[in-house]
């Protein structure tokens, strides 16, 4: 099911990046003055209905913000409804065609942001290394101190419990388990690079602020689009415990 909606989201979206700006501009224009009525769904088969316009409405957004791309919604809607009815306006050789087109966009947006976010992290952290109480590793890892702790330092083959608090390096948090209000529990080898090194750097009771360049995070891949690739990422982590 996922494939396919997948599938029909790209069609749709090719199409709508191919047609003229014109027609676009005057489509935009018109759904200005329109509202769509909303009504809840009520029978099995009307929500199973909207769960999958829903599951292509964040397809759609998600596709788009995570590449920088500005598709027309008003068409994109069109031609769901031009797949669900059979009436699609272009042939299954035209679609290869605008499938093509959006792949070179899309790859092209992709590569252009991935720079963009590179040369942004590389930037901060050449800044950072200069800030009070920061350490840079060999690795090009970067972590200061704001309490040291007492106990044992974990390995590769421990699990651990911590709190942690993650963001961007223009203070977007992406995900915080003090936020949560519940730590978690991992085996250390399992998480990213830049973690395992700077853990087995800390002291249970120890907290640290981590400030890990893409290379050593989740280097050039979109992490669901909350974390986009190429990214340099800053934790806040407190060693709890170690588990086993």
């Amino acid at each position: 099911m996922r494939k396919t909606l997948i599938y029909t989201l790209t069609c749709l979206m090719l199409f709508a990046i191919t047609l003229p700006v014109a027609a676009q501009k005057k489509a935009k224009e018109n759904s200005k003055s329109k509202t769509i009525e909303h009504t809840t769904p009520t029978t099995e088969e009307q929500r199973i209905a909207y769960m999958m316009g829903v599951d292509l409405g964040r397809q759609y957004n998600n596709f788009t913000k995570g590449r920088g791309i500005s598709l027309d919604s008003t068409y994109f809607i069109q031609g769901i409804v031009a797949a669900v009815n059979n009436t699609v306006l272009f042939s299954e050789a035209e679609l290869t065609v605008f499938r093509n087109k959006l792949d070179s966009i899309s790859r092209s947006k992709e590569n252009e942001m991935l720079s963009i976010n590179k040369k942004a992290g590389k930037m901060f952290l050449e800044m950072n290394k200069m800030s009070a109480g920061v350490v840079q590793t060999h690795s090009g890892l970067q972590y200061k101190v704001i309490k040291q702790g007492e106990g044992a330092k974990p390995t590769d083959r421990n699990t651990v419990k911590v709190h942690y608090h993650g963001t961007t390096i223009d203070g977007k948090v992406f995900d915080s388990s003090v936020q949560r209000g519940q730590p978690i529990t991992f085996q250390l080898g399992q998480v990213i690079e830049g973690w395992r090194e700077a853990l087995k750097l800390m002291p249970v009771g120890s907290k640290y602020i981590l400030y890990i360049p893409s290379e050593l995070a989740y280097g050039d891949r979109n992490m669901n689009d909350v974390i986009p690739g190429g990214s340099t990422l800053i934790f806040e982590v407190e060693l709890l415990e170690i588990v086993q």
